[in-house]
């Protein structure tokens, strides 16, 4: 049935031109480009399929083939969609805490923090990012955060404890 058919008639019509565009970037420098567009297949379901498409060039440089590989990816995509979504909840989640989270390397480097931890601090994410969090930490308290975060391990994954940390405006405040 495709052999009688033009693939063309397969394409959904939004991206029939996708393969026109992409194949002007085909050349003898760069004789293969991967693309992708959505296809209705025999059962009238919307498919992504994914091409790789190589130039065959004469020894005059002309393109005299194109050759292609298609792999249908729709799963993949749907995957990847799925996932941007649940991240994009998680963040919501996180964001729309009022209590302070964050994340940090093991020397206290902070990799994250949610509005409400910048708020508490009076900073921007920027001023708070890549900085360590520990200098907070009053010197008499440090060893006791320290010795906390040594004792986490993947079988002991939480601890949780109270310290003082110096807070916005220069006060001593605890935190848990």
């Amino acid at each position: 049935e495709l052999i009688q058919n033009n693939f063309m008639d397969l394409i959904v019509p939004e991206d029939q031109g996708i393969p026109f565009d992409q194949l002007q970037f085909i050349s003898s420098e760069m004789p293969v480009i991967a693309f992708d567009f959505r296809v209705l297949n025999l059962l009238n379901e919307t498919r992504v399929i994914q091409w790789i498409m190589r130039g065959m060039y004469d020894s005059n440089d002309r393109i005299w083939e194109y050759q292609a590989v298609g792999q249908d990816i729709t799963e993949q995509k749907e995957a990847a969609i799925t996932l941007r979504q649940s991240e994009a909840r998680y963040r919501a989640v996180v964001e729309d805490q009022t209590d302070l989270i964050c994340r940090f390397l093991p020397d206290g480097t902070l990799t994250f923090a949610n509005e409400a931890y910048c708020r508490h601090f009076g900073k921007t994410r920027k001023d708070l990012l890549g900085k360590s969090f520990l200098p907070l930490i009053p010197g008499a308290d440090l060893p006791i955060a320290l010795s906390h975060l040594d004792s986490l391990t993947p079988d002991n994954p939480t601890v949780t404890y109270e310290y003082r940390i110096v807070n916005h405006d220069g006060k001593s405040i605890w935190q848990q």
